[in-house]
């Protein structure tokens, strides 16, 4: 098994967490994205159990500022008691 040295590793998984990410953004409709909040983690790359290699990566977050797109419970019981009835099962009508 040939030999990766560390920063090819670390480089390696940064460049595919940025295309993920900018990939995450394309396929994101316009009106959403301003949501899409990239974090960074430390996340393991290679390396053996006792001398792993860990590199900082940044990963999309799709974040929701839940104080304001909640509805209050009386608008969502509103809501839910204006949305059609299910459909019902078919029922067999054979003799």
């Amino acid at each position: 098994m040939p030999m990766i040295d560390a920063a090819t590793l670390i480089r390696d998984a940064q460049d595919k967490a940025e295309r993920l990410c900018a990939l995450a953004v394309e396929q994101t409709p316009a009106a959403y994205q301003s949501f899409i909040t990239l974090i960074e983690q430390r996340r393991k790359v290679g390396g053996p159990r006792p001398a792993p290699i860990f590199a900082t990566l940044r990963q999309p977050y799709l974040s929701v500022d839940a104080s304001t797109s909640r509805p209050s419970s009386s608008s969502s019981r509103r809501a839910a008691s204006s949305l059609p009835a299910p459909p019902s099962p078919a029922r067999s009508t054979a003799p």
